[in-house]
């Protein structure tokens, strides 16, 4: 007698499941929350399949469209049928790329009435793809890291120029032996009535702009080598090399 009463509600539940779905304008079918893919050892620049399940418990055929997104960018789109009582599989083709990607799988349905299913999406699925390391791979990355150092050097070595420049001194006449000898005999005579003039000054002044101008000299030459810091570097491998040759 107990096992005929569980018969009965086993029967009857279905029924008054299904008479509650109707009520709220679902029926008893949906897609599997989770996705799965035809290999666990995803590589780069490798083509794998995308699956998704649509199970149908709701005792109607439908039909409808699936989109597959990665990245929430759609990369397949096909339709399918779905009988009543199946499990349908749909699937896409995806060749991956290096990264951390988020997956999921949608569908749309055509359904009469205001009918809906319980659901139309997966979860999304994050998955991380590993940078397959060849020897182009490693040649760009060396090339692009090179070229990244040398674009900062360069400001660097602008930036220092422009800070070198300010120490350089004023030069007030452009250093001439002739014209400062010929100042100096009339500051000694004078340049008409002989009288004396100050010579110390105006041997100061020729000294102290000599050295202004080897002093700007200086700083010249170490502005042109770092600015031309790549030949410079050179250079000073290549005296390494010799002392490291012929020492």
């Amino acid at each position: 007698m107990k096992y005929l009463i569980l018969f009965l509600i086993s029967l009857l539940l279905p029924i008054s499941i299904f008479a509650q779905e109707i009520e709220k304008g679902k029926v008893n079918a949906r897609i599997l929350p989770t996705i799965w893919f035809s290999t666990l050892d995803l590589k780069e620049g490798e083509s794998v399949k995308i699956y998704a399940g649509i199970q149908n418990n709701s005792g109607v055929d439908f039909s409808g469209t699936a989109v597959f997104n990665v990245d929430d960018k759609e990369i397949s789109r096909s339709t399918f049928n779905s009988s009543s009582e199946t499990l349908k599989t749909i699937s896409a083709s995806w060749k991956t790329i290096s990264g951390t990607h988020d997956i999921q799988v949608k569908i749309s349905t055509n359904l009469s009435g205001n009918k809906t299913l319980v659901e139309y999406d997966t979860n999304v699925s994050t998955i991380s793809i590993d940078k397959n390391i060849t020897k182009d791979y490693v040649k760009d990355k060396i090339i692009d890291t090179a070229d990244k150092v040398v674009l900062k050097t360069d400001s660097i070595t602008e930036n220092l120029v422009s800070k070198i420049d300010k120490y350089k001194k004023p030069v007030e006449d452009k250093l001439d032996i002739t014209g400062t000898v010929k100042n100096l005999k009339n500051s000694v005579f004078g340049t008409s009535t002989g009288k004396v003039i100050d010579s110390d000054k105006s041997i100061g002044n020729f000294f102290s702009n000599a050295f202004d101008s080897a002093w700007n000299i200086v700083i010249d030459t170490f502005k042109f080598l770092i600015s031309h810091w790549k030949w410079s570097l050179g250079g000073v491998l290549l005296l390494y090399l010799i002392y490291k040759i012929f020492l």
